[in-house]
């Protein structure tokens, strides 16, 4: 019999509840890993600005992107890069 043959209703719908337990256990996997990615990037910006490094680094290394990036260091009291603030409404008081 072809792999690709149908099998009997209860083995293949027992298949894909397997299969559906695996996605959503990596799903959730998948979204511990961003948590704690995010946690470093927030560490991670702060050490490089209180150091004086480009940000942009820090972005390089991020698995997420650059507006991702700049909504995690806000969120951790983290100042806009002044290079890209673009509107006086923006900048911090200061």
């Amino acid at each position: 019999m072809s792999p690709d043959a149908p099998g009997t209703y209860t083995r293949d719908l027992a298949d894909l509840d397997r299969i559906t337990a695996k996605v959503n256990r990596l799903q959730s996997q998948l979204d511990d890993a961003k948590i704690e990615a995010a946690k470093q990037i927030a560490k991670t910006l702060k050490s490089c600005i209180a150091e004086g490094h480009n940000r942009t680094e820090v972005l390089k290394h991020s698995p997420f992107s650059a507006p991702k990036v700049r909504a995690i260091g806000e969120e951790a009291g983290v100042p806009p890069d002044e290079r890209y603030v673009r509107s006086v409404k923006d900048k911090p008081e200061g």
